[in-house]
């Protein structure tokens, strides 16, 4: 997830793949059972687990 801000506020949000390709995200969100989106939860949940 990358964040533009504007006088310190969110402008906009947009999802780049920095590991892998998009096939996989778009596989593994895929195969997800809570969601069809990139959420900064779900990868900061998958980061405290590893």
């Amino acid at each position: 997830m990358h964040r533009t801000r504007k006088k310190g506020r969110v402008a906009a949000v947009e999802t780049r793949v920095i590991f892998g390709t998009a096939a996989t995200v778009a596989a593994a969100l895929e195969a997800s059972a809570v969601s069809r989106t990139v959420n900064t939860a779900f990868v900061e949940r998958h980061n405290g687990a590893d």
